[in-house]
């Protein structure tokens, strides 16, 4: 019984130990600095509202408060559905043909 019980509270300080909300939090404050703002504005002409990195601060805050295994399972399925998003488009050999052509197709015009 009681190594059941010390079992289980070192996999909790496992996970409690693995969730570091330092990052999230760094990321928030950083998010209302003049030179992010300005940068996002820059970059993508708007000012960023950091709701998304308050969401993950958030999201971080009370993953702390499941159990481990709760955490677990959710760090797990946030890893995998991140290893899922793709930041290339996969197309065949024809869909590629037909886009590099649509794209570039007019330098192969000699009045160009």
């Amino acid at each position: 019984m009681e190594n059941t019980m010390t079992t289980e509270t070192d996999d909790s300080t496992a996970v409690r130990r693995r969730v570091s909300c330092t990052k999230c939090f760094d990321a928030l404050w950083f998010c209302y600095s003049p030179f992010y703002q300005m940068q996002q504005y820059y970059r993508v002409g708007k000012l960023d509202d950091c709701t998304k990195k308050f969401s993950d601060l958030f999201d971080c805050l009370s993953l702390k408060t499941k159990t481990a295994s709760e955490a677990e399972k959710i760090m797990e399925e946030q890893e995998q559905a991140e290893a899922a998003k793709h930041i290339w488009i996969m197309r065949t050999r024809e869909e590629a043909s037909c886009h590099w052509n649509e794209t570039f197709g007019h330098l192969d015009d000699p009045n160009y």
